[in-house]
């Protein structure tokens, strides 16, 4: 037989039972919001950046190339707006000395020379080779010296450096990737003239040791690029 202190004791059970499960939801989701707030809060340009180059990909869901035209041939466009600072894209290819570098300059074909990106680090001539069409998107990025979407730094991954663009301000859905190559002629700029790589001029000075985890970015000059409208090169060697 039930009797009314059972009910009460049974109903009391009920009800902070159902509170205390209303207690681990509104916990668990306190928790959910926590770590996606911590994951946004981890998620700098810088540390993006540094998991693209890790991975050696591209945002594919938020760029597209596209062809222009036969004077700069392929372009990368924004599927997804970027906010100023954001990371865009590495310039990515291989990292070789200037003496390798200067070997394969003499072997190869010259419209792949211009993809040889010179920089200066540690006080030596260092280069990302990024001839060899691999479907990298870095590497078809254009010229706009009036108005850039983005601007190279060098960040530094494991030691080693990448070449990344970043906005230079906020880009809007469709508009094309450019950054400025320097103080060159180009045939969009000017008739005539033209350069037969990327060379870039960095601040050694700021760099940090090789064991600090920590990744570092360092704006380049754009004074000091130089590149080319050739975007497109299926042999190399001669």
């Amino acid at each position: 037989m039930i009797t009314s202190s059972t009910n009460q004791m049974l109903t009391y059970l009920h009800v902070r039972s159902s509170t205390l499960a209303g207690d681990e939801r509104r916990h668990t989701s306190t928790k959910s919001q926590d770590k996606g707030k911590m994951a946004r809060r981890r998620a700098t340009p810088q540390h993006i950046a540094e998991q693209h180059a890790i991975s050696a990909t591209d945002q594919t869901a938020m760029l597209e190339v596209k062809y222009i035209n036969s004077t700069k041939g392929k372009g990368v466009f924004a599927l997804s707006p970027f906010e100023k600072g954001d990371f865009v894209v590495e310039y990515r290819g291989e990292i070789i000395d200037f003496k390798e570098s200067e070997r394969r300059r003499r072997i190869y074909h010259s419209k792949c020379l211009v993809f040889v990106f010179d920089f200066m680090w540690h006080g030596k001539k260092w280069c990302v080779d990024a001839a060899l069409e691999d479907d990298s998107f870095g590497r078809l990025v254009n010229d706009d010296h009036v108005h850039p979407t983005s601007r190279m730094k060098r960040i530094l991954v494991g030691g080693k450096p990448h070449l990344c663009l970043f906005a230079a301000r906020d880009i809007n859905r469709g508009e094309e990737i450019t950054y400025d190559y320097g103080d060159s002629s180009w045939p969009w700029r000017e008739k005539g003239g033209g350069g037969d790589s990327h060379d870039i001029s960095v601040d050694n000075s700021i760099l940090p040791c090789s064991s600090n985890p920590v990744m570092q970015e360092e704006e380049v000059s754009p004074s000091s690029l130089q590149a080319t409208p050739h975007k497109s090169c299926t042999v190399c060697m001669l």
